[in-house]
């Protein structure tokens, strides 16, 4: 799956349901990159900015490792019981993408693990993309976690 740019990865989108299933409709809103490593949107179409990594924010170019940004802000709304990231920006503006630009992120959920959000949810919000983690890192740290007796 590593090839795969999903692109519009946010909470309403993944049905908690057989994993077939979700797996199923997550496949259908993605774009194969074939041998490219970033996909860049052409369509002048809305998109769930709230969940955009920098790169997708400023140049529009979607790759696995924006979705690992998305992935952990779905991470932070489960966290928080589904409440809206980043409800303090009513609407996408220059500042909100200046804040993303220049270090801003959410802060830890209240029902997240301090462990949890420093290891797995904070580093998908890395600026460089190069620096976030890949998704079998992702799933062997949430393996890790929970299987230690402070998890």
């Amino acid at each position: 799956m590593e090839d795969l740019a999903h692109k519009q990865m946010f909470f309403c989108t993944c049905k908690i349901a057989t994993m077939p299933k979700t797996l199923q409709a997550l496949l259908r809103l993605s774009r194969r990159l074939y041998n490219y490593s970033v996909y860049v949107r052409r369509k002048n179409t809305p998109l769930p900015w709230r969940w955009l990594s920098v790169e997708a924010l400023v140049d529009m170019k979607f790759s696995t490792m924006s979705d690992v940004w998305s992935y952990g802000i779905c991470c932070w709304e489960i966290f928080e019981l589904g409440k809206r990231p980043w409800c303090n920006y009513p609407q996408l503006t220059l500042d909100f993408i200046s804040d993303i630009k220049n270090g801003v992120r959410l802060e830890k959920p209240n029902n997240c693990r301090q462990n949890y959000f420093d290891d797995i949810l904070f580093p998908c919000w890395k600026h460089e993309r190069s620096e976030r983690p890949k998704f079998a890192e992702i799933v062997d740290a949430w393996r890790t976690k929970t299987k230690t007796s402070d998890a």
